[in-house]
Order: C-alpha cells, then sequence, then structure tokens
C-alpha cells in the first residue's frame, strides 16, 4: 500500500513538474469551446507561476485564489492550483484541483 501511494505521489509530482506542459496551457489558442481568460486573470496566473518557480507559493496562493474568484472552472487556473498543492505537499488539494 505505501509502495503504491509513493508511486503515485511520484508520478503526481513528475506531471505537475513538466514545465512545457505548463507552458503550453498559456500558449494555446482557445478552440470553439474554451473560454479566454480576461488579462486580469492571466497577469494574476503569470505571476502565480512566477511564483512557484521561485519557491515562493505563499506568494503564489494570494495570487491563484484572485485567479480562481475570477474564473473558479477555467483549466489553467486549476490546474496551477494542482501545481500549488503539489509545491506545498498536499497531495488530496492537487488531486481535487
Amino acid at each position: 500500500m505505501i509502495h503504491r501511494t509513493a508511486k503515485y505521489i511520484a508520478s503526481l509530482a513528475l506531471f505537475f513538474s513538466t514545465v512545457s506542459f505548463s507552458s503550453a496551457l498559456f500558449a494555446q489558442r482557445p478552440s470553439s469551446n474554451q473560454v479566454v481568460l480576461a488579462k486580469k486573470i492571466q497577469r494574476e496566473l503569470g505571476r502565480a507561476l512566477e511564483a512557484l518557480r521561485n519557491g515562493k507559493p505563499e506568494q503564489a496562493l494570494s495570487h491563484l485564489e484572485a485567479a480562481y474568484r475570477a474564473a473558479p472552472n477555467h483549466p489553467a487556473v486549476n490546474y496551477l492550483f494542482g501545481v500549488y498543492f503539489q509545491k506545498i505537499m498536499d497531495c488530496q488539494g492537487a488531486i481535487s484541483h
């Protein structure tokens, strides 16, 4: 059981640490079913991503909360919240986003 949990956590860490995937979230052109984020929310996500890359999760949280209040169902917002929770070692929080 512990081995399986450790393997799962390792796979989550690998998934969330892929820079190319997080960059791709912001580089995609919206399709007809995607919601385009307002510039303010894009800035908040950019600041959150920068804070996460610099190892400042507490700073990232304030930017993520602002983005989440404006767009709680947007995939990029939830993805970065998952990355945040992974950085602070909260696996349940990461899974929920």
